[in-house]
């Protein structure tokens, strides 16, 4: 996983002594784009067989169901135009304000992680479940993007990237994922309101998928409920041919 590094040494603590390399476990938080990621799980699936024995996504940002021809029109024309102008003009504005947006979100990350029982309309949940050492990392992370925020201009063609394979481009998104052969756990808040749990049904209706919804629980699950993450993952595991039952 890339940000939730809590999560993932709870995961690997409770699976101590089974072939994690065998396993892939990829996250949404600080995602590099979800090209890369489909990318990613079409070669572990398929690139590396030998490595490879299951895929775990969790909260992933897959191609999304369009609810109408007109949607999908929408997509083909001023959602193409959107894309293409994001990333040069969120690169202007981290030059005349990105300090002052990462204070904001500093002083954001802050408060979530400090009042317990608070819920937020975006990732659900309850972000004051989040250890304080996880909090800390992030804030780490933001200090160090804060010194220079010109950095950040990744982050927005990373950003375009996903909504790009999740709106515009499905066709080769949906065949990356369609070329995986291996088993594919993919794991979700139900109060989760970033992703879309019909479109993530559907996708996991492919052969070998399994989807599992985790109840009261957000966007950032793995840190959120660590324990119920964790044993999700371990009873998937369980059932996969050489790997046996985690203890």
């Amino acid at each position: 996983m890339d940000a939730t590094r809590e999560g993932d040494r709870t995961l690997n603590s409770a699976i101590h002594g089974v072939a994690m390399s065998q396993a892939r476990v990829h996250g949404n938080e600080g995602e590099p784009g979800l090209s890369v990621r489909c990318r990613y799980t079409r070669n572990a699936g398929s690139g590396m067989p030998e490595k490879t024995r299951g895929v775990v996504l969790v909260a992933p940002a897959l191609p999304r169901r369009r609810t109408s021809p007109a949607e999908a029109l929408e997509w083909q024309t001023l959602g193409r135009l959107v894309v293409a102008a994001g990333p040069p003009m969120t690169r202007a504005v981290l030059r005349l304000a990105g300090r002052r947006i990462l204070d904001a979100k500093r002083t954001a990350i802050n408060d979530a992680g400090s009042i317990s029982g608070s819920r937020t309309d975006l990732i659900g949940g309850d972000p004051g479940r989040v250890s304080r050492a996880q909090v800390d990392l992030w804030l780490d992370a933001l200090e160090a993007a804060r010194e220079h925020p010109e950095r950040l201009a990744g982050t927005a063609a990373a950003f375009a990237s996903i909504v790009k394979a999740m709106f515009i481009t499905q066709r080769p998104t949906n065949e990356a994922l369609d070329s995986v052969r291996v088993p594919v756990f993919v794991l979700w808040g139900r109060d989760d309101h970033v992703v879309d749990p019909t479109s993530l049904t559907q996708h996991a209706r492919r052969p070998g998928w399994t989807p599992r919804p985790i109840d009261d629980v957000g966007h950032l699950l793995p840190v959120e409920a660590p324990d119920l993450y964790t044993q999700a993952v371990c009873q998937w595991l369980a059932v996969i041919p050489g790997f046996g039952r985690p203890t």
